[in-house]
């Protein structure tokens, strides 16, 4: 993304535009929603039955929130197509995991930075 696409977004999202689709800076081969869901699954302790249910215990919610965020940075999939791999959540269910994350990333330390970081180096292996 160049400097005047970046500063375009960021005025976007200071105007209130809401959450702004910038590209993935790094989107590694072989790197899949359902890969990626098993790494949350894995590094948070929450089963990917429970990631992909209804249910809304925070520590599920937590994971699911962490899931999407990594979804979004490394495939660059619709909010619907991470919804529909992660039990047929509804894309708003999606947005309003994304934008809580962004809004909130230290409750989400140190399971996120876990997860992006393995995702990150399994790409740079592959």
């Amino acid at each position: 993304m160049s400097h005047s696409e970046t500063e375009l977004v960021d005025a976007l999202r200071a105007a209130g535009c809401g959450i702004v689709r910038r590209p993935a800076p790094y989107k590694p081969e072989g790197i899949t929603l359902e890969g990626i869901l098993r790494t949350v699954s894995e590094e948070t302790g929450v089963a990917i039955a429970d990631l992909t249910a209804r249910w809304r215990d925070p520590k599920f919610v937590r994971a699911r929130f962490i899931y999407y965020t990594i979804a979004r940075e490394f495939t660059g999939a619709t909010l619907a197509g991470i919804g529909n791999a992660c039990g047929g959540k509804h894309h708003t269910t999606i947005l309003h995991g994304l934008r809580f994350m962004a809004e909130n990333p230290d409750k989400f330390e140190p399971e996120y930075s876990r997860v992006r970081n393995r995702i990150r180096n399994r790409g740079r292996v592959a």
